[in-house]
């Protein structure tokens, strides 16, 4: 179990919105590197964790938006 402080909680807090988990844990360990911390980082499975128990929604549904193409369009089938 990881803790945060403060300051990493605002920053992924910030970051959240709009992103995937995989994105978020990317940027969140890029920043980490930054700021000088040794030996952490955080996987996309504990930034669900995280969104989870804080109560946090990225705001991404899955589903696709209108206007927005299938990746097989045009593809025949077999």
């Amino acid at each position: 179990m990881r803790r945060y402080n403060e300051s990493e909680r605002q920053f992924l807090c910030e970051i959240i919105p709009g992103r995937s988990y995989a994105e978020i844990a990317e940027m969140f360990n890029a920043w980490l590197v930054e700021t000088g911390s040794v030996n952490t980082s955080i996987t996309a499975s504990q930034v669900n964790s995280f969104c989870g128990n804080n109560k946090i929604s990225t705001g991404r549904t899955g589903q696709f938006v209108k206007g927005q193409l299938a990746h097989n369009k045009g593809k025949k089938k077999w």
